[in-house]
């Protein structure tokens, strides 16, 4: 008898942690929410220890008051979160906390420098479900104020009927992007530098001068932070006059003192003069047509990208790879030197204006072939290999 009511009670335990394992226990009856991961860098140097919370953005740029998910950053600047599936355009803000450093990129074998609470850095990002690697920059910090300044005016002027409707957020923040990426490309004078990218010469230097910017100008006044400069930075570009003198004299400056900096690795180039951006004109609503004839020429370690050029206003070409933009360029080509051999790639290619417009994208699917053997020599007898 004794026996038996073991077996029995024994049995019902077993059956209530199966029905847990299965989420039937929890007493709700909910199954857990679809989530997307977003993960990527916060990089100025790479920032450890800050919080990075995602929150959604709306339609003119600004950040709600909900905050999706939270986490710290790792020691390499790294972070991931999961959003909630089609919660639609989110900012990631990355703010400074009383143990947040990072690795000042004017200065890269120097003492850790402190993130603080006063410093933020931002980034738009429109489709979660699109865009899984998402640094968080300086200049990702550019492109949210500049973002949130065309939908001000835009806003603006749809209340005074000279503009139909307000652009889409798509729209705004591709226009954004735009005009901090042709301004740090002026400024280091890159043939292409995209804000998705922390890994390229073109973005090393640029980090580099805005890191020695800051380090110049926080001397003289300590209440200048990677913030301050970044919005100093948009309204430049924007308001020209003084302002964009003084900028650019900042860049200038900063160049001179990174390029006898025996400490600093990347190659800094001269400075060039950044001009004052025109507003962008949101009635065309028109994309530049599609890239045509897209071809590729593959080695192990290397895929060089062509096409036929866009008509119709075009800007640039935005490159990505598995889904996740790589690279901005104003003339058609593209030679990506980050692939891996025997691997397979999904490369497109999309259009832009200056407005904001986007084409439909070109598609191609390029597969590296296998690394030769080390000290191997292929000789060509009767038209064969060997």
């Amino acid at each position: 008898m004794s026996s038996n009511w073991k077996r029995y009670a024994i049995g019902v335990m077993l059956t209530c942690l199966s029905l847990l394992s299965a989420s039937c226990g929890s007493g709700s009856g909910k199954s857990t929410p679809a989530t997307d991961t977003v993960s990527g860098t916060a990089v100025k140097g790479p920032v450890a220890n800050a919080l990075v919370s995602a929150y959604k953005m709306d339609a003119l740029g600004n950040q709600g008051t909900e905050i999706l998910d939270s986490t710290t950053s790792a020691a390499d600047g790294s972070y991931a979160l999961r959003i909630p599936k089609d919660t639609g355009p989110i900012m990631i803000v990355v703010r400074g906390t009383a143990t947040s450093s990072y690795v000042n990129e004017a200065d890269p074998t120097g003492p850790r420098v402190a993130f603080t609470a006063d410093e933020t850095l931002r980034a738009a990002v429109i489709d979660p479900a699109t865009v899984r690697s998402v640094p968080v920059t300086p200049f990702t910090e550019m492109a949210v104020t500049t973002l949130q300044q065309y939908a001000a005016k835009a806003a603006a002027d749809v209340a005074a009927g000279t503009l139909a409707q307000m652009p889409s957020i798509n729209t705004l923040n591709t226009t954004a992007t735009n005009t901090i990426e042709t301004a740090v490309r002026i400024m280091t004078g890159a043939s292409s530098f995209s804000i998705s990218d922390v890994s390229t010469p073109s973005s090393a230097a640029a980090l580099a001068l805005f890191a020695q910017m800051l380090t110049t100008q926080s001397a003289g006044d300590p209440a200048i932070t990677s913030t301050s400069l970044a919005q100093s930075f948009v309204n430049a570009i924007f308001s020209g006059g003084n302002n964009l003198t003084q900028l650019n004299s900042d860049i200038a400056a900063a160049a001179t003192v990174l390029q006898n900096n025996p400490a600093v690795t990347t190659n800094i180039p001269t400075p060039t003069a950044i001009p004052v951006v025109a507003a962008p004109d949101f009635t065309d609503v028109t994309p530049p047509t599609v890239p045509t004839n897209l071809n590729r020429s593959v080695s192990h370690n290397e895929v060089i990208l062509t096409w036929t050029a866009s008509t119709n206003g075009v800007a640039g070409y935005f490159v990505s790879r598995n889904g996740i933009r790589i690279a901005t360029v104003t003339v058609p080509g593209y030679t990506d030197a980050t692939v891996a051999a025997a691997t397979t790639y999904a490369y497109s290619v999309e259009a832009f204006d200056a407005n904001g417009n986007i084409s439909a994208p070109a598609t191609l699917s390029v597969t590296t072939p296998a690394a030769p053997l080390p000290g191997s020599l292929d000789i060509i007898v009767g038209g064969q290999i060997r």
